[in-house]
């Protein structure tokens, strides 16, 4: 259908457009004026993304559209809506019992289905591009929009507040049961150093290893000295007797020997002179025998005590060696009882350090748990609307306008279909397939002919009438 035919369709059924544009009009109008007023109540709030800066456990915001989604559905959760029941004192109401008894028929938790009842006209705004949260509550009364819609914001603002410090005070409590443990852990490793201490009389542990390796070290050098004097013993004692350096320097060996070696020398003086057998000469010999058997006994006795100078330096040394042993065992012992008492020691050391970190971060949690600060703030607390939100006359009304207009128009068109007439040149050759010859200024007798008894003029100021071709025979 061509843009002439739709106007001249306009034109000519233009009673039925506004017939049906003003039943629509009324209808609209009709409707918002019958329909029950709703105010909407709006309070802001603004979520702070930095991190809380009493946390030690890392409360970072992440980025802000996951943020405000979560922030969103913690507005939505029941948690709120039953601390909205318990602040605004609805669930006391028996409005609220007759409903649920009336709609869930009495079944069912009563605070689950307050809750979900009063979410139902809660509007949650999250903005995309800040922080700020609208939290809208729709209702037919203003002020209890206005006082849901602050409830809710107040709610959600407690309930903040109870997710941020109730991982702490769970931390809290259990930092407190660590604190405890590592407390008497701390007072054990403690008892048993101060045991061990005791019973290995280590109370003065640096002093005493101190004497006792100075007695080690004493001991250290008489046994050295006392090697060497049992070496030398030995060596002499091992040698010939005549051969002993304190043999032959020994003063009555010296004197024995130069005795007999002027003995011996007179000897010969007389036995050249007197012979053998001179009396004399017997003498001599008698005196030389006999100084030589001196000479024996000297030595022998010399030699024997060579051998018990040797024997007592071996047992010296050998009472040296034991105590050495003994002192160097208990030196041992000692450091090994320090070594230990070091390793009890590092053990409490440990165990403090263990207790003061827990302690740390316990009060560092009993800080967060005891905070009042939230990361949500309430940016404007909602008023009391002064008028309603619905219905929106203007808007009602020019949505039912353009409907109205659009529904008389296809009214109109149905019409047109159901008794088509004939208005323009297009129409003839639609409905009968041909061209029309020439067309004719005016008509002087409409209903002159009974094949343009249909005809119907319009779609100009001046009408014009369609002649058809002859029709052969």
């Amino acid at each position: 259908m061509t843009l002439t035919q739709l106007l001249s369709v306009t034109r000519a059924r233009w009673k039925i457009i506004a017939a049906v544009a003003a039943a629509g009009t009324l209808t609209a109008a009709a409707v918002t004026l019958l329909s029950s007023k709703r105010y909407e109540a709006t309070a802001t709030v603004v979520v702070d993304a930095k991190g809380d800066p009493l946390s030690v456990f890392g409360s970072g915001a992440g980025a802000l559209p996951t943020m405000m989604a979560t922030q969103y559905d913690i507005i939505r959760s029941d948690v709120v809506a039953r601390k909205v029941l318990e602040k605004s004192g609805l669930l006391q109401t028996p409005a609220l019992r007759q409903a649920w008894e009336k709609r869930a028929s009495g079944e069912g938790s009563y605070i689950g289905w307050a809750s979900n009842f009063i979410k139902q006209n809660l509007i949650i705004k999250p903005s995309r591009e800040s922080n700020v949260i609208e939290i809208t509550y729709e209702g037919e009364d203003p002020r209890f929009a206005a006082v849901l819609a602050n409830a809710f914001a107040s709610s959600y603002i407690d309930v903040s507040l109870d997710l941020r410090v109730a991982p702490a005070r769970q931390y809290a409590r259990f930092f407190d049961e660590s604190l405890a443990k590592s407390k008497s852990k701390v007072d054990e490793a403690r008892a048993k150093l101060s045991s061990y201490l005791r019973e290995n009389d280590l109370i003065s542990s640096d002093e005493r290893l101190d004497t006792e390796l100075n007695k080690l070290n004493d001991l250290s050098q008489q046994l050295v000295l006392l090697r060497s004097m049992s070496a030398d013993t030995a060596n002499r004692a091992a040698q010939s007797s005549d051969r002993l350096q304190d043999v032959m320097s020994h003063p009555n060996v010296t004197s024995i020997k130069s005795s007999i070696v002027s003995e011996e020398a007179r000897l010969g003086q007389l036995m050249s002179t007197y012979g053998d057998n001179h009396p004399q000469v017997i003498q001599s010999r008698a005196v030389i025998a006999e100084l030589k058997q001196k000479l024996a006994q000297e030595i022998r006795k010399i030699g024997e005590t060579v051998a018990v100078t040797n024997s007592v330096s071996r047992g010296r040394e050998s009472d040296v060696r034991g105590v050495y042993d003994e002192q160097r065992k208990r030196v041992l012992k000692l450091k090994e009882a320090r070594d230990t008492a070091a390793v009890l020691a590092k053990d409490v050391e440990n165990a403090e350090l263990s207790y003061q970190s827990i302690a740390a971060r316990l009060n560092q949690t009993g800080l967060e748990g005891q905070s009042s600060q939230t990361n949500v703030q309430l940016l404007s607390a909602a008023e009391v609307p002064s008028l309603p939100s619905k219905p929106n006359m203007m808007l009602n009304m020019s949505v039912g306008v353009v409907l109205s207009a659009i529904l008389g128009f296809l009214a109109a068109f149905f019409v047109e279909m159901r008794n088509r007439k004939l208005r323009t040149e297009e129409d003839i050759e639609e409905i009968f397939g041909e061209t029309p010859l020439t067309t004719l200024s005016s008509v002087s007798r409409p209903g002159a002919s009974r094949m343009f008894s249909r005809l119907a003029l319009g779609g100009r100021d001046k009408k014009q009438l369609a002649l058809l071709p002859p029709q052969s025979t």
